[in-house]
């Protein structure tokens, strides 16, 4: 069970021969005024930067940072590779996996769900077909849309066949689809809350666009082929 994030305070002090230690748990919400992010050269340079894809992906917590995904011309490019141009595909599965880096969880732990949202034409945050079934019939709900760490396979899956297929069929437009953390305590059965949050005291370093790494952000699709 994925409990909410808390701030941990040890206290110890020393009395002549006696040692005295106490520790408290504090819930992380509500309870800052205020949060500053100083970001290090390597991660500026990556946020100056929107001009090109990205081999590194930073994601942290506390309202930090959060990834932009795009499709541009994937979908495009497997209905024009098929071999007859009176056939289309149906998606039967889509999935994008992100692969947090090795040595990136020291001294923080990996964030422990994240979430998916994309931006409606008013640059307003809206769930994406597969996160929900009040939005889209479709959804297997929260559970099946999934982006909870996995630590033995070191994975966050999301599976995003419904808006994949929107996208294909020209249902609906992308302007703008972000990966980020999300407070896991406001996760519902129903619903992921797309709304920033300041409650998740983590972050994940995850492969970004490098064909040349392990790590390498994927897209994994089944589809079938179909008569027009």
């Amino acid at each position: 069970m994925i409990k909410s994030d808390t701030l941990s305070v040890y206290y110890r002090t020393i009395n002549g021969t006696t040692i005295d230690t106490l520790t408290t748990n504090l819930p992380i919400s509500k309870m800052a005024a205020a949060i500053t992010h100083t970001y290090s050269a390597t991660i500026q340079t990556e946020l100056n930067n929107t001009a090109s894809s990205r081999g590194t992906v930073y994601l942290e917590g506390l309202s930090g940072l959060r990834a932009k995904v795009s499709f541009p011309s994937l979908l495009a490019n497997l209905r024009s590779n098929l071999a007859k141009k009176d056939s289309d595909i149906i998606l039967n599965r889509a999935e994008l996996v992100l692969t947090p880096q090795p040595g990136s969880f020291i001294p923080y732990r990996p964030i422990p769900r994240l979430n998916m949202y994309r931006l409606d034409i008013a640059h307003q945050r809206q769930y994406v077909e597969d996160a929900t079934a009040t939005v889209d019939p479709r959804s297997g709900g929260p559970d099946v849309f999934g982006g909870v760490y996995n630590p033995t396979t070191n994975q966050y899956i999301f599976v995003i066949t419904a808006y994949l297929q929107d996208l294909l069929l020209n249902r609906t437009t992308d302007y703008g689809t972000y990966i980020a953390p999300i407070d896991t305590s406001s996760v519902t059965s129903t619903a992921i809350p797309v709304n920033a949050t300041p409650s998740v005291a983590a972050r994940t370093v995850a492969g970004g666009a490098n064909k040349t790494s392990p790590y390498q952000i994927r897209l994994n699709i089944i589809y079938t082929k179909i008569a027009k």
